[in-house]
């Protein structure tokens, strides 16, 4: 696999969340998925690519899985682990990558969510630390809280227990365990909770 190779099932990724193929999706939805590919796709990416050296893991194997993790979402949110897991797969063997390689990040898709499956593979918990991570940065919930007209303090104390499963089940990694259990504090400080 290429580096070109990724970089052009990245365009088809980045097209589906500016221009969806769900019907029916109005102003404010489409704005959100295109916010969700510039404020959390793009920062998945880069800290799982960052983590990947770091640990030395399959640098590509985790490229792609954190470019189709969420791919699903373009058209429903339902099981997006396992929709997404499906629409990875499809897409990555259309683009001409073997099934070997398609199934990897399939299952970075399917397991990145902690539910019904978990990651087991190091590609996969990279991709699923790297994912909680971005649930860690107050602009992700700023976002957030500006499509959905929420207050923003109001949405932060309402997401605080998702941000403590997170931190206690989707975080593989020391040092990244470290930053999150100071994220996860100033969040409690900041909004008194």
């Amino acid at each position: 696999m290429t580096k070109q190779q990724i970089e052009k099932i990245s365009k088809k990724v980045k097209k589906l969340f500016y221009n969806p193929p769900k019907k029916n999706m109005d102003a404010v939805e489409r704005k959100l998925l295109q916010d969700f590919w510039d404020f959390h796709i793009v920062p998945v990416v880069k800290e799982s690519r960052k983590m990947a050296k770091k640990y030395k893991a399959d640098e590509n194997i985790v490229w792609l899985g954190a470019l189709l993790h969420d791919v699903s979402l373009t058209e429903d949110r339902k099981n997006h682990d396992e929709m997404s897991a499906k629409k990875a797969y499809e897409m990555m063997v259309k683009e001409g990558f073997d099934k070997k390689t398609a199934e990897r990040v399939k299952n970075i898709a399917l397991r990145h969510r902690c539910r019904k499956y978990h990651p087991k593979t190091l590609e996969e918990k990279i991709v699923t630390t790297a994912d909680a991570l971005n649930h860690f940065l107050p602009s992700f919930y700023l976002g957030i809280a500006v499509v959905a007209s929420e207050e923003y303090a109001l949405m932060m104390r309402k997401n605080i227990e998702k941000l403590e499963r997170d931190y206690q089940h989707k975080i593989f990694f020391k040092d990244e365990q470290r930053l999150v259990k100071k994220r996860l504090a100033d969040f409690k400080r900041w909004f008194a909770i």
